[in-house]
């Protein structure tokens, strides 16, 4: 039980970084596009 907690949250946290990478990438590539 623990343990699937465990990597539960792990994997909410590594999707979260991952949005975060999206986003920024994508907000990045707006930018460039911008200029």
């Amino acid at each position: 039980m623990l343990r699937m907690d465990l990597k539960l949250s792990l994997e909410i946290l590594l999707g979260r970084k991952l949005n975060l990478m999206r986003k920024n990438s994508f907000l990045n590539t707006y930018q460039i596009i911008g200029d």
